[in-house]
C-alpha cells in the first residue's frame, strides 16, 4: 500500500502526475528477484525502504506473506508487515492469519 498526494492527478488526469504502479513493481520484482534474503522480514523492510524513497511517497505498508512457514502447528498464513513514512521509520511487525 502507498500513500500519496495523488490531487494533482485527479485534478488532470495525467498518470505522470502519480505514482507509477509499473514503477512499483519494478523495485518489488528486483528486490525478491536480487540477492537472496533468509528471512520475509528482511525481504518486507529492503521494499518498503525502497519504496519509501521514490519521489511523492508519503508513507508505504508492505505485506509479504509466507503460508508454508515451517511451523508445525495448524495455520493458515504467516506474514510480515513493513511500514515506513517520510516522517518516521517502524520496524516490520510480525504476524500470522486465521
Amino acid at each position: 500500500m502507498v500513500w500519496t498526494d495523488f490531487s494533482a492527478a485527479t485534478a488532470s488526469d495525467e498518470i505522470s502526475e502519480t505514482i507509477s504502479y509499473v514503477d512499483l513493481a519494478d523495485i518489488a520484482v528486483a528486490v525478491v528477484e536480487g540477492p537472496s534474503l533468509d528471512l520475509i522480514e528482511t525481504l518486507a523492510a529492503t521494499i518498503a525502504d525502497r519504496l519509501n524513497d521514490l519521489a511523492g511517497v508519503i508513507a508505504v505498508e508492505v505485506t509479504v506473506h509466507k503460508p508454508d512457514a515451517p511451523i508445525h502447528h495448524p495455520f493458515t498464513d504467516v506474514r510480515v508487515v513493513a511500514r515506513r513514512s517520510q516522517k518516521s521509520s517502524q520496524r516490520p511487525v510480525a504476524g500470522t492469519g486465521q
